[in-house]
This record gives structure tokens, sequence and C-alpha cells, in this order.
């Protein structure tokens, strides 16, 4: 009996630990995507229609899971090199403590694409297993080889493209067959953003992913030029934000609350520009590293992610 409950105990615990290797809390952004290319379609005029808005979200969110796991496999080693992993950067750390075999990230992974697989094959029109067939690609070669788009500074982008562009797109094509120039109005100025705020986090994995040879954005450009690339990216979102709805191609009210945000980027934008992270030194990491086979990891005390504000020459922390 008490072997039985151990047993039992230990399968409940390694069913969490999968679910916490698949960080679902991402997901959340793929459910709003596809809401967001539903949504355009009833703006419209067209009615909802459950069963597309089904099939759309099943495989999105399938497919995202996948891509959750195929990270988790294939960035295994730069995981592992992290000094400072945070809630939202340097994987779920499931692997990189040995947690489960890493095996099962894989085969959770493969599981995940057959049923991608078949979700494309029963879509009802050729565009839509087109597009589909797009997605998949990108989110499994997005940290897979031979392609591992994120390893080659095209991660930033791809994130952007296939989640503010291309969910929403295979939502509307499923609602009503077409894509309507407003969807792109709404998703434009988004993908733009995406793409800098995937810089931002791929700044606070810089060391460690440089360290494997991973290079992101923030690699291959520096932290100054990726500062003034997240900048570009910024002003050029709200710039075609603010041409959509003068135009009247975006509801007024929906540009006027997402102009309302400005104060926010101008804000990261100065602070990236006037102080961008800078790697952290050897001597830092050395002494995070001893300090943390000698300590337990602390509760976050600070939204901060460590990577934020840099650490200072000959200082044992990433944080002030």
């Amino acid at each position: 009996m008490n072997q039985t409950g151990r047993s039992g105990r230990s399968l409940v615990g390694d069913i969490g630990l999968l679910v916490r290797l698949g960080r679902p809390k991402f997901l959340l952004e793929s459910v709003l995507m596809v809401t967001c290319g539903v949504a355009v379609t009833v703006y419209l005029g067209h009615p909802f229609l459950i069963g597309p808005w089904l099939a759309a979200q099943a495989f999105v969110t399938t497919t995202h899971l996948m891509t959750q796991y195929c990270n988790e496999y294939f960035d295994l080693e730069a995981d592992s090199a992290h000094t400072g992993p945070t809630a939202w950067t340097g994987g779920s750390q499931v692997l990189a403590q040995g947690l489960l075999p890493a095996s099962a990230s894989l085969a959770a992974a493969f599981v995940l694409l057959f049923l991608s697989v078949v979700q494309i094959a029963v879509m009802p029109t050729v565009a839509a297993r087109l597009l589909c067939v797009l997605i998949v690609a990108l989110a499994w070669f997005y940290t897979a080889p031979p392609v591992r788009l994120n390893y080659r500074a095209l991660g930033e982008v791809t994130t952007g493209a296939v989640l503010i562009l291309l969910c929403p797109a295979l939502a509307a094509l499923l609602q009503i067959g077409t894509l309507p120039p407003l969807l792109f109005a709404v998703t434009t100025p988004l993908f733009l953003v995406m793409t800098a705020r995937m810089i931002v986090m791929n700044y606070c994995d810089r060391d460690s992913d440089r360290s494997v040879g991973k290079l992101t954005l923030p690699n291959t450009l520096g932290p100054r030029r990726a500062a003034w690339v997240f900048t570009a990216l910024q002003a050029t979102g709200y710039a075609v934000l603010v041409v959509v709805t003068a135009t009247g191609t975006l509801p007024l009210p929906v540009g006027v609350a997402l102009v309302a945000t400005v104060p926010w980027a101008v804000m990261l934008c100065r602070r990236l520009l006037v102080e961008p992270p800078r790697p952290v030194t050897r001597h830092a990491e050395t002494n995070w590293r001893g300090a943390r086979r000698c300590t337990p990891p602390p509760r976050a005390t600070s939204r901060r992610p460590p990577c934020w504000p840099p650490p200072r020459s000959g200082t044992g922390s990433a944080t002030r």
C-alpha cells in the first residue's frame, strides 16, 4: 500500500512537471489572437460560427503547445547555461534541473506534432491547409534543426509573424473564407510591437545564448543597435496605428485605446537607449553560480527581470 501510494504520488508529480514543462501560461497569447481574428469578422457583420472557431483554436493551441515542448528540448543547452532564469525567460528549467528526462519533452512535442498534422488533414479548404502547414513549419523549426530560426537572428520576427499575423488569419479564413483588409490593419502594428517585445525578452537570455552559439537579435546586433531596432519597431508600429485609425480603416475607439499605450513604449525605449543591459561578467556569473549552490533560489521580490538594470562591474549579482 505504501509503495503504491508513493508510486501514485510520483506519477502525479511527473504529470505536474510535464504540465509545467509546457509553460501553459503562454497559451493565452494564441487564444487572444484567434479571438482577434474572429472578432474582426464579427465586426464586419459576418455571423460567428462556433465550428470554425473551435477548429482554429484547437489547431493553434495544439501547435503552440507543441512549440513549447519542442523549444524546451532543443533549447536545453542554453537553458542549462542560464544564470538568471525568470518566469518569462530561460525556459521552464524542468529539464535543466533534471526533474524530467529530456526525452519526455521531445516525445510530447512529437505527439502534439502528429495531432497538428491530423488537424491539417481535415481543414476544409486548400488555403487553410497551406496556412496551417506554414504555421507548423515555422513553429517546429523555431528551435529544431536544421533550420533553428531562433539561432539565426530570425526568432523574434518568426514569433511575431506566427502568433500575430498567421493565427488571426487562420481564424478569419475559417470563419469567412477570405482575409479582410481590416485584419491586417489590426495585426500589423501588433506584429511590429511583438517583434520588439521578443527582442527585450532575449536581452535577458543574451549571455547564456551566446555561450552556446545561439544568435538572437541582441547577440547579433549588440545591445546598442538592438535597442535602436527595438525603438524603430515601436515607432513604426505606432505610426501605422495612427495612419489606419486616421483613415478610418481601424475603428476609432480601438485605435485610441491602443495609442494610449504610447507612454509605456516611450519609457521602455528611453530606458533601453540610455542604459542597455550589458553582459554579465565571468566573475559575476561565477559568484552567482556559487551562491546558487549554497542557497535555495529566493522568491521573486520584484517584477524586474534579473538582467535589468545591468550589473555593475565587480558585483556578484545581476541586480542592484
